[in-house]
């Protein structure tokens, strides 16, 4: 990706992600090219990997638009994260190295460093930090098919969405349960592992419960 179109990529997935290009809205190549400040040939660009990240939708009959979720997808995917994280989390306890934690550890840290700067970028690192630190944990496990069908269901917009309505309390009690899974990994118990990455990713329920809302209304 040339720089121009990295630009550009970053700055329209952060639209997303904030909410600001709600789900369904309509792409239009040279209103993207005035907000990135590029030309349209590097909005093209970073509109197909936006796509493949599943953050774009595009059809060659009606353009390019932001993807648009239901509420049943919401449920259906923290239903799916739950029962394959969880496991992946107990197989990770008996695998992870000691270098693996210590990116635990540094991702853990990046994370709260980019909300306590509180800047207008920090949605967009802590989702993508998120991202990392769970796909870390199931790439412990050495499991290549648990990789491969978890990955497109981390990487989703809906976890990078689920951000966008948590609480400065809620994200806290995030960041704790990420503390609680790296001291988990640590002693290698499985157990603990797994009840804290289920509770987790349960725990973020409420955010499902407005995005749906967003979702009934069109706006996801």
């Amino acid at each position: 990706m040339s720089g121009a179109a990295a630009r550009a990529y970053e700055m329209i997935k952060a639209e997303i992600i904030a909410g600001r290009l709600a789900g369904n809205t309509r792409l239009k190549e040279a209103e993207l090219a005035k907000l990135t400040c590029v030309s349209r040939t590097p909005v093209r660009e970073a509109l197909r990997w936006l796509e493949a990240d599943g953050l774009v939708v595009m059809s060659p009959n009606s353009g390019a638009h932001v993807a648009l979720w239901s509420a049943q997808d919401l449920r259906e995917i923290t239903d799916l994260r739950a029962l394959l994280e969880s496991f992946g989390a107990s197989l990770a306890a008996k695998k992870i190295s000691a270098e693996q934690i210590t990116h635990l550890e540094d991702l853990q840290s990046r994370m709260e460093i980019a909300i306590a700067q509180a800047n207008s970028d920090s949605l967009g690192q802590l989702a993508g930090l998120n991202k990392e630190f769970h796909l870390a944990i199931i790439e412990a496990t050495g499991n290549g098919r648990l990789v491969s069908t978890l990955q497109s269901i981390v990487e989703g917009p809906l976890i990078f969405r689920k951000f966008s309505v948590f609480s400065p309390e809620q994200i806290e009690r995030s960041f704790s349960h990420h503390r609680d899974l790296i001291a988990a990994l640590k002693v290698g118990d499985s157990d603990w592992a797994e009840s804290t990455m289920r509770s987790h990713i349960f725990a973020a329920r409420s955010a499902d419960e407005k995005l749906e809302q967003a979702a009934g209304s069109g706006d996801l």
